[in-house]
C-alpha cells in the first residue's frame, strides 16, 4: 500500500503495510525477529517538477521500541545513516549522517540532521490499545 502526499510542488509516496492486527492505513510495516528486536523497511518516491524523480530505501532496526539503528540510500544524492532513542517515555531523539554520493559532493560537504519526536501517548503503551490522541 502507499501514501501519497502532495506537498507544495511535491508529490511523496511512502510506503505503508497494514497489518490483520492494525487496521490503519498509515502504519508502518514493522516485522518483529525476535521478541526484542524488528525489522523496519521503508521507501519514499520523490516526484517535483523540474527535475528527476528521487526514491529512499531504509532499513531500520529497532531493540525493544526504545533504540533504533538503519542505513539507507537515496538514488540521487546520498547514503545514510540513521539512530534514534527514546529519552522518558515521550520522546525520541534521533540523528542522521548524510554521505553525499553525487557530483554535488565537490561543492557541499556531508550533512547532519537532530530530530526530537513527541509521542504524547507515551512510547511504551501497550500496543493493543490505541492512543486517542491520534485515532
Amino acid at each position: 500500500m502507499a501514501f501519497v502526499k502532495p506537498t507544495s510542488g511535491t508529490i511523496l509516496i511512502s510506503s505503508i503495510a497494514m497489518s490483520e492486527f492494525d487496521p490503519d492505513p498509515l502504519t508502518p510495516l514493522n516485522l518483529n525477529l525476535t521478541d526484542d528486536w524488528s525489522f523496519i523497511p521503508s521507501t519514499m518516491l520523490k516526484f517535483t517538477r523540474g527535475t528527476p524523480w528521487a526514491i529512499d530505501v531504509n532499513a531500520m532496526f529497532d531493540y525493544k521500541n526504545k533504540f533504533s539503528a538503519g542505513i539507507g540510500y537515496r538514488n540521487t544524492d546520498a547514503a545514510m545513516a540513521l539512530v534514534s532513542f527514546n529519552v522518558f517515555d515521550y520522546f525520541k531523539l534521533g540523528y542522521a549522517f548524510d554521505y553525499t554520493v553525487s557530483k554535488i559532493r565537490f561543492g557541499s560537504s556531508n550533512t547532519h540532521e537532530v530530530t526530537l519526536s513527541i509521542n504524547p501517548c507515551g512510547f511504551n503503551e501497550d500496543p493493543k490499545y490505541g492512543c486517542p490522541t491520534f485515532n
